[in-house]
């Protein structure tokens, strides 16, 4: 199941073998891999990985380090920023799924009957006279803690509504 990853072959320049981790050339400030990395907030393997995929602009040294031109990487950064900027403008990064998830979440232990209960409705391999009282008894714990969270969740959206109550009540009294 390993997806296949495209990989950009990156120009040589055997300039840049400053100890450092930074370099001029021709005017231009290049950054050693792992320094790009700490200063646009990614974990150097990340950074790695979109280097090789092309989406950041590299080249390598003689000793085939990775290094990305200062002002590529503020562009890379940029752009990232905008488009997180973008997706949060848009009510979340999902595109509107944050809602589903929250309407749909079930705490892992409901989800585990849940599981275990669609597992043993096909499960051909039991007799029906146990497979159907096992269904039975899990169906019924599943729609227990299922009611259960359900409860709690519709207690805590009161609770958040109460508050949001309180605060708008305190803010008319404080004007």
């Amino acid at each position: 199941m390993s997806e296949e990853r495209t990989v950009v072959e990156m120009p040589v320049v055997e300039e840049l073998n400053e100890a450092s981790g930074t370099a001029e050339v021709n005017g231009d400030t290049y950054l050693q891999l792992v320094n790009a990395a700490v200063e646009a907030g990614y974990h150097p393997n990340y950074m790695g990985k979109l280097a090789n995929e092309g989406q950041v602009p590299a080249v390598r040294d003689g000793r085939k380090r990775i290094w990305i031109r200062k002002a590529d990487l503020d562009t890379f950064a940029a752009e990232r920023a905008e488009a997180k900027e973008a997706r949060r403008a848009q009510g979340g990064s999902g595109g509107g799924r944050s809602a589903y998830n929250k309407a749909n979440y079930m705490p892992p232990k409901v989800r585990a009957y849940k599981t275990v209960l669609n597992e043993m409705r096909k499960d051909e391999t039991l007799p029906a006279e146990v497979r159907e009282p096992a269904v039975e008894w899990i169906r019924g714990r599943f729609q227990e803690l299922a009611a259960e969270y359900a409860a709690k969740r519709e207690a805590a959206e009161a609770d958040a509504k109460a508050a949001e109550t309180d605060e708008s009540f305190q803010e008319e009294l404080e004007s």
